[in-house]
């Protein structure tokens, strides 16, 4: 075409009176956004399952072993002489308190 100029020639004049200011009027408005509803009351509720009932008790039997049967007794002699009884004499070993028993836990509603 015939406005295709590949190196065009720019020239550049400066203003007439001096800088060129613009002026131009801005207004700024925000808007309010509606008023949020007040939130209805929070309720709650705990819902615990009933108790299970106790498991059926453990029923252990046991029984103590025959007694083994006692050696004939064969008295052949005069059984020696015991030797001489000691005084009696008292141990006192300081042991540690037993402990507290678990505190029981009342809930009052």
């Amino acid at each position: 075409g015939i406005f295709i100029d590949p190196n065009p020639q720019i020239v550049r004049r400066p203003a007439a009176g001096g800088a060129v200011a613009y002026t131009q009027n801005i207004r700024v408005r925000f808007l309010q956004p509606p008023p949020i509803p007040s939130p209805g009351p929070l309720i709650i509720k705990e819902v615990r399952p009933p108790q299970l009932p106790p498991p059926p008790p453990l029923r252990l039997r046991q029984q103590a072993p025959p007694l083994p049967q006692p050696p004939p007794l064969i008295l052949r002699e005069k059984p020696p002489v015991p030797p001489a009884s000691t005084a009696s004499q008292t141990i006192i070993r300081r042991l540690a308190a037993p402990p507290v028993p678990p505190r029981s836990v009342l809930i009052e509603r």
